[in-house]
């Protein structure tokens, strides 16, 4: 998608110079412009999303492998204790 607008944008800067910057000619290559950081702002956020989203899966998957081996830690004690042998 990206590379389409950028081709689309040097056509038609390569238009506006032809015309010696008229600003009519202009015009199409600014809104192209426009489109053209409206899109690598969006590729930025989404960017950050998928960090932050990463960031707090990978704390709820830390927090779950510690609680459950902290369970299983305390029922290997609690059989260890409650056998005759001890």
């Amino acid at each position: 998608m990206l590379a389409g607008v950028v081709r689309n944008l040097v056509n038609q800067l390569v238009l506006a110079f032809r015309t010696h910057g008229d600003l009519p000619a202009l015009r199409p290559a600014m809104v192209s412009a426009g489109l053209i950081a409206l899109v690598l702002l969006l590729m930025e956020l989404l960017k950050s999303i998928s960090t932050w989203v990463r960031t707090a899966q990978s704390g709820l998957v830390q927090d779950y492998i510690t609680a459950l081996v902290h369970r299983q830690s305390l029922a290997a004690d609690l059989a260890f204790y409650d056998s005759p042998d001890f």
